[in-house]
């Protein structure tokens, strides 16, 4: 579904976009995630999986 970039909506999901990207940013920054080593799949999503975990505890940890 195409959002014309005048709509309150498209503002809501573009704000929401900035959102998840300084999320991935901190992410690839603080957990290694720009430099992945391993090359199944499983492990890769293993450890992506963690440190979104460990990410979530931390921000929950910090309010």
């Amino acid at each position: 579904m195409e959002l014309p970039k005048t709509s309150p909506n498209w503002k809501k999901a573009y704000n929401k976009r900035v959102i998840i990207e300084q999320i991935f940013s901190e992410l690839k920054e603080s957990f290694g995630l720009n430099a992945l080593t391993q090359f199944k799949l499983s492990s890769i999503f293993a450890y992506i999986t963690l440190s979104i975990i460990a990410y979530n505890l931390s921000i929950y940890i910090m309010k």
